[in-house]
């Protein structure tokens, strides 16, 4: 069981206001109000390391007092990740072409620039994920969202992926794991 509060950027009061090219603005501002979640979490994780590599399989779930929908909403919302992913500069939707859309993220990780393209195939409780160019010699992920009760849902994520062995010596798995528990607490706290 675990308990964690909002952030600073989605408890601040503090408008972030843009202007887009188009002569339009959008805004975003935190609330203040926001209460800390509590979830009980299950963490699983394999790995194989080789000469030429690793390869590893990761689970994770949180059972959290979130409406299913809510949760599913900040999932999908592909374009905004880079808003509240640790690390995520870049966050673009190439394609969409339901039930199929094709987006790119780009990440700084410990001073390196990083993407990853993936093929992203959505259903009503889930999304597929697939590299298509980045980092991993392979890459494929699951995110599912099912109803607990009508106010909680349980968020699972599991990938299956290969590092080459370069980037292996760079990122231990210690620090994969963490960053992967990291990004479903940032999409949690976002649906909170």
């Amino acid at each position: 069981r675990a308990l964690s509060r909002p952030g600073f950027g989605q408890a601040s009061t503090v408008a972030e206001i843009q202007n887009e090219n188009d002569g339009t603005f959008t805004g975003e501002m935190g609330n203040p109000d926001l209460e800390p979640y509590e979830a009980n979490n299950f963490d699983l994780s394999l790995e194989r390391y080789g000469d030429s590599g690793s390869y590893s399989i990761g689970y994770f779930k949180k059972d959290i007092d979130i409406n299913k929908q809510k949760a599913l909403d900040v999932v999908l919302k592909f374009d905004e990740y880079s808003k509240f992913i640790p690390g995520c500069s870049a966050a673009s939707l190439l394609k969409r072409d339901y039930p199929v859309e094709i987006g790119r993220l780009e990440f700084n990780i410990l001073g390196k620039e990083y993407f990853i393209v993936s093929e992203n195939t959505l259903s009503e409780d889930s999304i597929i994920i697939n590299q298509t160019e980045g980092p991993f010699d392979y890459f494929e992920g699951k995110w599912v969202v099912e109803a607990n009760t009508e106010d909680s849902c349980s968020i699972d994520f599991n990938a299956e992926f290969e590092l080459p062995f370069l980037l292996n010596a760079l990122a231990p798995q210690a620090l994969v794991d963490r960053f992967a528990s990291t990004i479903i607490d940032s999409f949690i706290k976002r649906a909170s």
